[in-house]
């Protein structure tokens, strides 16, 4: 089952993430051959935008260097008296203006004179001044105007302007009318190349197409300076169009049947092959790691399953490596050692717990026999006068008493405190006061709760290896001081200095060994199993003295 999930997880997400790789490589190279494409359509729209807006500026140019030509103007100008005709006219003005057209092969010429009666004469026609472009031109305000122009010998776009009389402005001489041949028109929009199938439209500035002349031509009415995808009948183009700042007119190229990503085709072939052996490869590896992790990891499950129905047992093979897996199998080995372990504390605690509730039985058996005992010695030795004994008797009776203390566990520490007085009143007289004792009580102390018999050994290991082999007079020292929430108790010598180390192993040795010191070891286990390990007794040297403590927490 985890196998099986294990596989379809990795499969899904390598999937997935090759889906992604590959969209989103196909998109980038995709806007990238897009973006390449579309900057060389700009260049060449540019390049040849510029080229005719050249061509149309000189015919501008050339229009009117020849309406303010001092030969035209003279032949304009001369009444009919100097000529035969108005003919020889125009022919004396359009010498002049061949004079100056043939610097420029790419254009022609056409000079009209305007005669009293509206008529305008040509070299070989006259025109009616009723015709559109010529009221266009009269009305036109000295402006030039633009038109394209269809003859039977050919067309081409052209540009007019008013000759006026440069010794009177308001007399309009004729017109001049200055022609770009088609052929030059399709050599200029030729030059620009947006593909295999370019064609390029020249529309005049109210959007009429002019050049070439088709029909069905359908030229999107949102086309600007940058790529517009339209889809026709015959396929998907791109169309860009280029503004003339010289006369308004539009340039708009269409690229037919536009495919960018026709040159990546086999790029992206390539990249759907690499991207499914990558995934084949990753599959598989896949595949190899799951088995690989999967297989222990059962194993463990398996292992644990029958930890889980009691066969405690059960060995946990030794996983060689140092992975994660590995690190399962050494902790889950750890926890079974650790609970076979914390199993035995555990009983051997509930066995020594029973021995000591026996031992307590024991003792409370018939306390008031040992009371009346004691009491029974104090009137006799106050009979023989041995005020001694009476005072030992009577110090000993109310340790008993403290200790008993009715069963319960706990008391007072003005209690336990007056319980080490009546043991060291004992022990005075016993080393014939080779000591002397002092306290260092907090009074607010007093009330609170102490486990009884905490403060009793502590002064009995202090007495025993501090003063009894030194055969030198000692000081004790009992300290109970609050700290905050907590209650410390000192117990102080000035006699042998304790071997710190040997007092350590001490409280440290396993459960079935032997212990050197019952009394520490007891009073450091109840400690911890009532308190806390942080309760734990603690030993150390401060200066001339020898320091056990231990520190609880302040209890009414």
């Amino acid at each position: 089952m985890l196998f099986r999930r294990l596989v379809v997880w990795n499969s899904t997400i390598l999937v997935f993430l090759t889906a992604v790789f590959v969209w989103y490589n196909l998109t980038s190279t995709q806007k990238i051959v897009e973006e390449e494409v579309y900057n060389s359509f700009y260049t060449s729209m540019d390049t040849g935008a510029a080229e005719l807006a050249s061509v149309f500026r000189d015919a501008r140019n050339l229009t009117l260097e020849l309406c303010a030509n001092t030969s035209v103007q003279r032949a304009l100008r001369q009444d009919d008296a100097a000529w035969q005709d108005e003919e020889q006219k125009i022919q004396a003005a359009r010498q002049s203006s061949e004079n100056l057209t043939r610097f420029f092969p790419t254009f022609n010429a056409e000079i009209y004179g305007l005669d009293a009666e509206h008529q305008l004469f040509g070299a070989d026609n006259i025109k009616n001044i009723s015709e559109e472009w010529l009221q266009a031109v009269l009305h036109a305000q000295g402006q030039f105007v633009w038109d394209y122009h269809y003859t039977e010998y050919g067309s081409g776009v052209r540009v007019s302007h008013l000759i006026y009389d440069e010794q009177n402005w308001e007399q309009p001489l004729g017109i001049v009318s200055v022609y770009v041949n088609s052929d030059y028109l399709r050599y200029a929009l030729n030059s620009i190349r947006l593909g295999n199938n370019t064609v390029v439209y020249l529309l005049d500035a109210k959007g009429n197409l002019l050049f070439p002349y088709e029909t069905g031509v359908s030229i999107p009415e949102n086309v600007g300076e940058t790529v517009t995808i339209a889809g026709s009948a015959s396929g998907r183009s791109a169309f860009v169009m280029r503004r003339l700042s010289v006369n308004g007119f539009r340039i708009v190229g269409e690229a037919r049947d536009f495919d960018a990503l026709k040159e990546i085709t086999a790029q992206r072939k390539t990249i759907l092959l690499l991207a499914l052996t990558a995934l084949t490869i990753s599959v598989l590896a896949a595949l190899l790691l799951t088995y690989h992790i999967s297989t222990p990891i059962l194993a463990l499950s398996n292992i644990m399953k029958k930890v889980g129905a009691g066969d405690f047992k059960v060995d946990v093979p030794v996983y060689k490596g140092h992975d994660e897996v590995a690190i399962l199998y050494s902790n889950f080995k750890n926890m079974l050692e650790m609970r076979e372990r914390l199993t035995e504390e555990v009983y051997g605690a509930k066995v020594r717990e029973k021995e000591a509730e026996l031992r307590t039985l024991q003792a409370q058996i018939n306390p008031h026999f040992l009371y009346n005992t004691l009491d029974s010695i104090n009137w006799m030795a106050v009979k023989y006068g041995a005020d001694d004994i009476e005072e030992m008797v009577t110090d000993l009776s109310q340790m008993l008493r403290y200790s008993l203390n009715n069963g319960v566990n706990q008391l007072k520490v003005s209690e336990e405190l007056t319980q080490i007085r009546c043991y060291l009143n004992i022990q005075q007289k016993r080393f014939s006061n080779s000591f002397s004792t002092s306290y260092e009580i907090d009074p607010e102390v007093l009330d609170y709760q102490v486990i009884k018999l905490l403060l009793q050994p502590l002064v009995e290991n202090a007495l025993q290896h501090g003063f009894d082999e030194s055969g030198q007079t000692g000081k004790l020292m009992l300290r109970v001081k609050k700290k905050e929430n907590n209650i410390e108790f000192s117990v102080l010598n000035n006699g042998n200095k304790m071997d710190l180390e040997k007092v350590k192993q001490a409280l440290q040795l396993p459960e079935d060994a032997k212990p050197t010191s019952y009394g520490l070891r007891n009073v450091n286990d109840r400690l911890v199993k009532y308190y806390g390990a942080e309760s734990g007794l603690q030993f150390s040297i401060e200066g001339d003295y020898s320091c056990a403590r231990f520190t609880i927490p302040a209890q009414l």
